[in-house]
């Protein structure tokens, strides 16, 4: 696990990868033909502004793909070879066009998610409750947290929770912190301890999606034993780092252990390329703790996403097949993002206000219905 570094220092694992170690970005490519406009464009551009965020970011990049365009061959004094080869996979034919797929790092030819594009669906990709919960444990200085994604089974996930709880427990009486010998210091100011704590997650749970998909995903590539559906764990550290994941036979105390001593000894000052493991994609404000400043978890990027997913929400616009993310409702939006969410100006809004009108009109006609319906029954006074 600690690579081929020959020497150490006295900062822990867990401590070296939150100050040290960038998240490995995902890629969403956006395919379409010809151009992008109305609220396929609104969805790019706001995908766009949060690539480029300042503050909190989230880590992934973003590519867009003309079918229309001519084919392009991969030239060796490109340079960008990753933007003259052609895309390893491209959506199935006679699909809603525009189309989203969702990567891991550059890796185009094995989406972990892809849909129809819907602004709808941004908002539950970038960020979620259970990743918003992790993203706050390690920024707050825990050592590890214990993922449990929930099979269902209340037996068996009951079983694995109990494990957990007990193995956590010992692990922080029995561990200890390296000595700090002067080969290494911490570069924030965050209070160094040793700490895990269990996050349950639903399998079944929409707005947990992509992360079940790449927790999934992070079992395929451990190469244990196939979980069937049963619960599967594994330790985040870090930025949000994966290390491994374990289901079946093989979620055991003394793996639960052996990875808590791995995470709380003596980092190998090694390259995280050298660690085995799958980054989440999650909106955080990472250097905030090395900048020594107060940790911003809601940028504005993510606000302006949620108000377009909402106003999307709003004018009942038609969903296309294959759309599993959850939508993410955030609070009212601006009529202007409203508007630009519709792609229509402010005859979007308008078709919005005529729409809620024509409801109240209804309402008044039935309650009117009614009263005469009983009068008629009353008689004359």
């Amino acid at each position: 696990m600690a690579g081929n570094a020959s020497f150490a220092c006295s900062v822990p694992v867990f401590r070296y990868a939150l100050e040290r170690f960038q998240a490995d970005p995902y890629r969403f490519t956006v395919y379409y033909r010809g151009s992008l406009t109305g609220q396929a464009k609104a969805a790019v551009d706001a995908l766009q502004r949060l690539c480029n965020d300042s503050g909190p970011t989230a880590n992934f990049d973003l590519k867009t793909i003309d079918l229309d365009a001519p084919p392009r061959a991969a030239a060796k004094d490109s340079e960008n070879p990753d933007e003259a080869a052609e895309p390893a996979w491209t959506p199935p034919k006679n699909v809603k066009l525009p189309w989203l797929a969702v990567t891991l790092s550059s890796d185009d030819s094995v989406p972990l998610w892809s849909a129809p594009l819907d602004i709808r669906d941004l908002p539950g990709l970038v960020d979620s409750p259970a990743r918003r919960q992790i993203v706050k444990r390690l920024l707050g200085g825990e050592s590890a947290v214990f993922l449990l994604l929930e099979s269902g089974r209340k037996d068996e996930d009951a079983k694995i929770a109990k494990l957990l709880t007990t193995a956590i427990v010992k692990m922080q009486k029995d561990l200890e912190l390296p000595p700090d010998d002067g080969t290494g210091r911490p570069q924030s100011t965050l209070p160094l301890r040793i700490a895990f704590s269990v996050l349950a997650v639903r399998r079944d749970d929409p707005a947990e999606t992509l992360l079940v998909k790449t927790v999934e995903s992070a079992l395929e590539q451990s190469k244990s034993k196939k979980d069937e559906g049963g619960p599967i764990v594994c330790p985040i550290f870090g930025r949000g780092r994966i290390l491994g994941a374990v289901a079946g036979q093989a979620v055991t105390a003394e793996a639960i252990e052996s990875a808590g001593q791995f995470l709380c000894g003596a980092c190998a000052c090694t390259l995280k390329g050298e660690l085995s493991g799958t980054d989440l994609l999650l909106t955080a404000d990472w250097d905030a703790l090395l900048e020594n400043r107060v940790v911003r978890d809601d940028p504005p990027a993510l606000r302006s996403l949620g108000a377009l997913a909402a106003a999307a929400s709003a004018a009942a616009i038609p969903r296309a097949a294959a759309g599993p993310i959850a939508e993410t409702v955030s609070a009212p939006p601006e009529p202007q993002a409203a508007a630009a969410a519709l792609g229509g100006g402010t005859s979007g809004v308008l078709r919005v206000v005529a729409g809620t009108l024509a409801v109240l009109i209804g309402a008044i006609l039935i309650a009117v219905g009614v009263m005469r319906i009983a009068k008629r029954r009353r008689g004359p006074a």
